[in-house]
């Protein structure tokens, strides 16, 4: 049953001679596997989704373990994915799925429908699953650390209506600018409905495609979302999201503004310019590598705060996009949106990272794009639709050779 649901679902979204690769990478021949989701709308109280290899596992043994499934509505044969994680035990936050309602009742674009989802220990049948480490730290033996703090995990699992594929299957320049504006049209509604995502890289965007192979993308794990207009908005508290695909603000330590919607606006920025640089043809050569490194990976930690690195390098490229010229980047399109943005941008970061001896009083510490703004915004990522300069794909060596 497995098998044949992955496979009818792979030739109608992707078709070719591709179909058999693409089935290989989610289907493990002779291991199938039935997981149950808490479903309260069901009367047993769960579903039975048929799962077999991981499209995402973890990789290290700090985390919460997270691995994600295209899996197999048992009763329906629906397909979608799975997310079996070990979330955060926190109080006045909703679960991811609680999210996912807020959003698909909202009518926001571009993120997945949720089927079902709950905590593992409320499935019937099933005992309670969540760490216990932090109930032994008033033990008198624990080494004690003032940066040592230990949160509760509960096992969780999430199913929604969405089996894709990842950012980086975008065919050409066009269907990534495409991409772009998808996401940019959930982050905009979004922040609508009063919700940051506030962990926007390559690894949370998937694409999906339509029997005429038009390629949509959609922004998922909102785990980490926050409240806009929430009295429990993390104020200067913890970096959220990816290291790669942070805002230039965030990455070097100016924590005096909380996350805003500029700070999701410029993750889309980076997570495109970073699918040009590995994915698309430009004159760097053999620097890629070096050019990557320094705006992508590169951190500096003073006294445990990280600051610097890819923070001050991004900074340079918001402020002089060097890396994104028509000479370096031939693409007239291209060059035209990453400069449109980065100048748009520019300014925000620059008014949000002052020092907290400086005046900020004119920066609202919740800002919200004004009509002027979303028009500008929508005319940067509304240039795909007049896009005739395309440029394929190019297979690229990791190092830039």
């Amino acid at each position: 049953m497995f098998s044949k649901a992955v496979t009818d679902y792979v030739r109608g979204h992707t078709g070719g001679s591709r179909v058999g690769e693409v089935v290989e990478t989610h289907y493990e021949k002779g291991h199938v596997v039935a997981l149950r989701v808490r479903d309260e709308k069901d009367g047993k109280g769960y579903r039975r989704c048929l799962v077999s290899q991981p499209v995402t596992s973890p990789s290290f043994v700090a985390g919460r373990a997270t691995r994600g499934y295209w899996a197999v509505d048992a009763n329906t044969k629906e397909i979608g994915f799975l997310k079996d994680t070990w979330r955060l035990c926190r109080d006045n936050t909703d679960l991811e799925g609680g999210v996912l309602q807020r959003l698909n009742a909202a009518g926001v674009r571009n993120v997945p429908s949720l089927i079902c989802h709950g905590d593992v220990g409320k499935i019937p049948g099933l005992t309670d699953q969540r760490t216990r480490t932090n109930e032994y730290m008033a033990c008198p033996w624990v080494c004690r650390s003032s940066r040592l703090r230990v949160v509760p995990h509960v096992h969780y699992r999430m199913f929604t209506r969405l089996a894709g594929y990842p950012l980086s299957s975008f065919k050409d320049s066009k269907e990534l600018l495409k991409c772009a504006r998808d996401v940019y049209h959930a982050v905009m509604d979004a922040h609508r409905a009063n919700l940051l995502h506030r962990d926007i890289s390559t690894g949370n965007i998937i694409v999906t495609r339509d029997k005429e192979r038009n390629i949509t993308a959609y922004l998922i794990n909102w785990e980490l979302y926050a409240d806009v207009k929430s009295v429990h908005h993390p104020e200067c508290t913890d970096l959220t999201g990816i290291w790669q695909f942070m805002s230039a603000r965030l990455i070097c330590g100016k924590l005096q503004k909380p996350h805003n919607i500029y700070d999701d606006i410029e993750s889309i920025f980076w997570v495109t310019l970073y699918e040009i640089l590995q994915h698309l043809p430009h004159e760097h050569g053999r620097k890629t590598h070096t050019i990557l490194r320094s705006i992508f990976d590169d951190r500096i930690d003073l006294d445990g705060t990280p600051t610097g690195g890819g923070g001050d390098a991004k900074f340079a490229v918001l402020g002089l996009p060097k890396y994104i010229s028509a000479r370096d980047t031939p693409n007239t399109t291209l060059c035209t949106w990453l400069n449109g943005l980065a100048s748009f941008l520019y300014p925000k970061v620059l008014a949000y990272s002052a020092d907290l001896e400086e005046s900020t009083s004119s920066a609202p510490s919740r800002p919200t794009p004004n009509s002027e703004e979303i028009l500008a915004l929508s005319s940067i990522f509304d240039v795909v639709e007049n896009m005739t300069d395309v440029v394929q794909k190019v297979l690229r060596h990791p190092s830039g050779c």
